[in-house]
């Protein structure tokens, strides 16, 4: 069945002929009956908004998909079978035709070329059932068409880093599809890794609709210019739709601009030569510039130092680099080497310079033996087995320079002796040079010396200097050694290993063993060994030792323990007199015979929980066991209730009234195999009825105090170390049998809960609920629903009770203060809470523009006084709070509306500013002020944006008849001539009256005629205006004579009133 609807809207109407106007208002009348005609989509690629008789249709622009194949847009349905659908279009159209139902395009469609927005009327033509329908059909704009770059042709400079700020290399990349901004840019590297050098940028994002832009290269790190001097390499844009640059590769040329930043290079150099002494020598030296990019510039040398400064053996050619070395006496001068440096420099401003260290090695001749020079020490004492180096250091020089002067130093065999002691004796360095060297004699094998052994108690042999080019130029000296004895001998123990045995209850100052030592040497039989124990600090805290009798005490009580050390191992060390001491060590082993004394040892394992509520006889699920380290022990186990105690929510229960319910658990004990231990089961009893203990909502935690008891406990050690306890803890598992309820719900109904109108959807609000369930580990969901459906704005996250805008139109402007959700929550066994009342507070937001009518026109008269009223504005807001919908107006727009129109703030009244003589239409040019009227909200706001509208008016000075007419007449007489008619023209009068329109209007009219003797003559002439005279402000009339003026000759003063 055929529906209608009214609509309230505004027809903008041009002037249009009588049949335009009469199909107009077919058209409206069809719509005000309704329509049935409908259209439907058939297109997955056609979208379709709206119902009734208004519709919007949407089309994505298809220029590059077009295959001359009509187009299906929509369908046309339920239209008068017979009849075909009337379609008209608005002022642009496209081709189409209509076939089965169906309206095809038989064009295609670019939204950068052809029109985007198609009005169609589609009507029913017959009369019996008048329908219509308005479409409006939108080509949406797609990413469709190829960017292009051009081509970027540039200059860096080396060693300086250019970004988006300081880079003009620059390309300009177009699309005419805009979304410049989304455009990805590519560079294909070489071999040079340009990808890697390089990147491009906007300096600033272009908007959406821009279509040119200027893309910039950048530097990723700064260039070398002898690395690379020049780059080439392509890049290519791609734009949102992946469409890339056409042509796709876009070359890029970068030169590099050498900058001054190297030093001269040394091209001819030595840096190592030789010359024969007193020979004078010439080299050559050059160098180039460092910079090759750059014009060559001008290498100057010079000397920058020489080893002997006083004697300047050395000039060098500032132009030519060539390098004069003098006559040097290596001899006299004690030279070997000389040394000099000198430098290249770039001819120009800054410190562009190359040093160069130079060695000349000058030559010698072999005419000096080496001579030993120390002859005051030759006889040298050591105590036997000796090591180290003589206390004395032997000198040698050679007066020869060079290579002449080195000298090689040895031990030599003394000619004609039997024994080579050198093999005992080692000489360090064994090469010299001059006289710059000291040598030390050392001992290389300390066994030789030994005082046992006759042979070497003297020691001789020779040192031996030789020239290393020319062996005959030698020198000797005489060694000797006197080897004087020492103490040698080491301690010795008569066993090698000794065993004792004692009770590990041995007390302090009992004696556990005797061991002592023995020494050959005389010295060590006189003074006696030192003996002392070795071993962990253990040993030396538990045992002591008699330095000299080796007898070995326990030094504290409790020293031992079967059960943690045994045996106990440990050295006993003998000490003699030499310095440093032999000594000796051997091995004691005292092995410890058990006394039951130990504490018995409780184990638990993983924590114990139980859940509530568990049959008598339940064994729970534990691991609790006990051990005790003594050989004999006998254990035993019980709880003692008056240690143990319960918790709830971490309050320890005192209460006597908990007593039976805490106390639901005995103890069961079974041997464990192998082993002296036994475990420990923890049973429910029947203290309380089957199946009510352990209760979770009396106590959620059991502290068990267990006693673990040795009954074979050595008798001195009963009292003490017979038993040992342990507190358990017992985790009480709840059972979920509880709902959750919400503790605000007692609370306020208007809590501190606000939402902004207009909030995004999707956004959190910051504020939960939240429900308690007494029960452990529980998981509670929320649901919420409005309270009124039409304000189903939010929506409630399910876990974690947190509130989100779930819908647009948040809307305080109804207005509208507080909408509510009504929530439950619920556990993981559906138990549901009483339902809760969420109220929230809407913030208004300042989202309305205000609103004002101002005609186009204002007429006001001139000259009219101060702070008269114009116009009152009137505006209106529809935002809810008066602080956003307070609006204020006032007066922009040039500087002549602005100073003579001014807003009264607080009624929005338009008021003359100053009036008077300052808007006289009369002196001004153009009496129309052009003035723009501007209305904001929100006057006090500050952080939030102010909205506005402006409107344009012209306020127009209407004339008002303030000025009075003047007579514009010259000062001479008027000539009339005699031969003057009547009724013919005397003269012409003129009057101004500077005001417009009627206000202008003037009347002319005699008021006297005399003659020069004061007759009155007034009826001789009249005065009648000339309408035929144009003029805004000067009129014209005629002075006529009433009768023939020839026989009036003579001078008439004629007094003329205008008004």
């Amino acid at each position: 069945m055929c529906t209608s609807t009214a609509d309230s809207f505004y027809i903008g109407i041009a002037p249009m002929g009588h049949q335009q106007l009469a199909k107009l208002l077919t058209i409206l009348a069809l719509i005000a009956q309704g329509s049935c005609l409908k259209i439907e989509t058939i297109n997955n690629d056609v979208t379709i908004e709206g119902k009734d008789t208004k519709y919007k249709v949407f089309m994505n622009e298809n220029n590059h998909a077009w295959d001359n194949e009509p187009t299906p847009l929509f369908k046309i349905t339920d239209y008068t079978p017979s009849e075909v659908p009337q379609i008209e279009f608005g002022s642009s159209k496209f081709k189409f035709k209509f076939e089965a139902d169906i309206l095809y395009a038989l064009q295609s469609f670019d939204y950068e070329t052809q029109e985007t927005i198609y009005y169609l009327t589609i009507q029913d033509t017959n009369p019996q059932k008048p329908a219509v329908i308005n479409v409006v059909f939108t080509i949406n704009n797609i990413d469709d068409e190829n960017p292009t770059l051009s081509y970027p042709q540039c200059e860096f400079n080396e060693h300086t880093l250019y970004d988006i700020i300081n880079s003009t290399c620059k390309c300009t990349v177009t699309d005419q599809d805009g979304w410049l901004a989304k455009m990805s840019f590519k560079i294909i590297p070489t071999t040079k890794n340009e990808d890697k050098i390089f990147s491009m940028a906007f300096k600033d994002p272009p908007a959406d609709d821009q279509y040119e832009a200027d893309v910039y290269i950048t530097l990723l790190e700064e260039l070398d210019y002898k690395k690379s001097n020049f780059y080439s390499f392509n890049i290519k844009a791609e734009d949102s739709a992946h469409n890339p640059t056409k042509p796709e590769n876009v070359r890029a040329s970068i030169t590099v601009n050498d900058l001054r930043d190297s030093n001269p290079v040394w091209t001819t150099y030595f840096t190592v030569n030789q010359i024969d002494e007193l020979t004078k020598m010439k080299f050559r030296f050059e160098a180039r510039d460092g910079d090759t990019g750059i014009t060559n510039g001008t290498v100057v040398y010079s000397k920058v130092s020489e080893q002997d400064e006083i004697a300047n053996y050395i000039t060098i050619d500032r132009d030519s680099g060539e390098l004069i070395v003098g006559p040097i006496d290596r001899d006299t001068d004690d030279l070997s080497v000389y040394k000099f440096q000198i430098k290249a420099s770039m001819d120009e401003p800054g410190d562009w310079s190359t040093p160069l260290d130079v060695a000349l090695y000058i030559n010698d001749l072999d005419n000096k033996s080496p001579v030993i020079v120390t002859q005051d020490k030759k006889v040298f004492k050591f105590k036997e087995n000796f090591e180290g180096s003589f206390d004395h250091p032997i000198l040698i020089e050679d007066k020869d320079t060079g290579e002449n002067a080195q000298f090689s130093v040895t031990l030599e065999q003394i000619p004609n002796t039997d024994i080579d002691y050198t093999q005992a004796f080692i000489v360090t360095p064994n090469a010299g040079y001059k006289n710059t060297t000291s040598f030390d004699i050392s001992v290389r094998n300390k066994t030789y010396l030994d005082f046992e052994d006759p042979d070497w108690r003297i020691i001789k042999f020779n040192l031996l200097a030789e020239g290393v080019l020319d062996k005959t130029k030698q020198d000797r000296l005489e060694i000797t050694v006197e080897l004087e004895d020492v103490n040698d001998e080491s301690p010795k123990f008569a066993q090698s290993e000794y065993k004792k045995s004692i009770k590990e209850t041995a007390k302090n100052g009992d004696v556990v063993i005797t061991v002592m030592a023995t020494d050959e040497d005389q010295e060590d039989k006189d003074k006696g060994l030192t003996h002392s124990l070795l071993g962990s600090h253990i040993i030396q805290d538990s045992l002591s030792i008699d330095r000299r009798t080796g007898v070995v005490t326990v030094k504290i009580d409790n020293a031992f323990d079967y059960d943690k050390v045994n045996p106990v191992i440990f050295q006993v060390k003998a000490e003699d007199n030499a310095i440093p001491p032999h000594t000796a060590t051997v091995p004691v082993t005292i092995t410890l015979l058990d006394v039951n004394n130990k504490k018995p040892l409780i184990n638990t394992g993983d924590p114990i929980q139980v859940e509530e509520n568990q049959a008598i006889g339940t064994k729970l699920k534990c691991v609790i066991s006990a051990t005790d380290p003594d050989t004999t022990a006998v254990l035993t186990a019980s709880i003692d209730w008056t240690k143990s105690y319960a918790m709830k929510n971490s309050i320890k229960l005192t209460d006597s009234k908990t007593k039976n319910a805490i106390e639901f658990l005995d103890i069961e004990t079974t041997p464990i195999e192998n082993s002296r231990g036994i475990n420990i089961d923890l049973v429910v009893n029947s203290k309380n009825k089957d199946k009510t203990s352990p209760d979770f909502e009396t106590f959620d935690s059991l502290y068990l105090y267990i006693i673990v008891e040795d009954t074979a406990t050595d008798p001195e050690f009963k009292q003490t170390q017979s038993t040992t306890n342990a507190l358990i803890m017992i985790t009480i598992i709840d059972v979920n049998d509880n709902a959750p309820y919400f503790p605000e719900a007692s609370a306020s109904k208007h809590e501190n809960r606000t939402v902004t109108e207009n909030t995004a959807v999707g956004t959190p609000l910051g504020y939960s609920i939240q429900a308690i369930d007494v029960d452990l580990n529980d998981v509670i969901t929320y649901a919420c629903r409005p309270e009124k459906d039409e304000y189903d704005w939010l929506e409630v996250d399910p876990k974690s009770g947190a509130f989100s805008v779930k819908s647009d139109g948040i809307d305080a402007d109804i207005p509208l203060f507080y909408f509510s959700y009504i929530c439950i929550a619920s556990d993981s066994v559906d138990h549901q809470s009483e339902e809760l009342q969420v109220p929230f507070y809407i913030i208004d937001t300042n989202d309305n523009v205000p609103t004002f009518e101002l005609a186009d026109e204002i007429h006001i008269d001139e000259e009219s006084d101060k702070d008269k009223e114009v116009k009152a504005i009137n505006p209106k807001d529809k935002d809810r709070d008066e602080k956003y919908n307070e609006v204020v107006c006032s007066i922009k727009g040039d500087e002549k509306c602005v100073n003579q129109f001014k807003v009264e703030s607080k009624s929005n009244i338009i008021r003359v500013k100053n009036g008077g003589k300052e808007i006289d239409r009369d002196t001004m040019e153009d009496p129309t002020f052009a003035c723009e009227v501007i209305c904001e909200d929100c006057p006090n706001c500050r952080s939030e944006s102010v909205l506005s509208l402006s409107k344009k008016s012209k306020i127009i000075l209407d004339d008002i008849n303030d000025n009075t007419p003047i007579l514009d007449m010259p000062d001479d007489p008027m000539n009339a001539y005699e031969n003057v008619k009547k009724d013919e023209d005397v003269h012409e009068v003129i009057a101004k009256d500077i005001d417009e329109g009627d206000n202008a209007a003037i009347e002319f009219s005699i008021k006297l005629v005399v003659d020069k003797d004061g007759n009155d003559c007034t009826n001789l002439f009249k005065i009648e205006p000339d309408d035929s005279y144009q003029n805004k402000t000067r009129k014209k009339a005629n002075l006529i004579a009433t009768d023939d003026l020839r026989m009036h000759f003579g001078t008439y003063t004629v007094s003329i009133h205008v008004s």
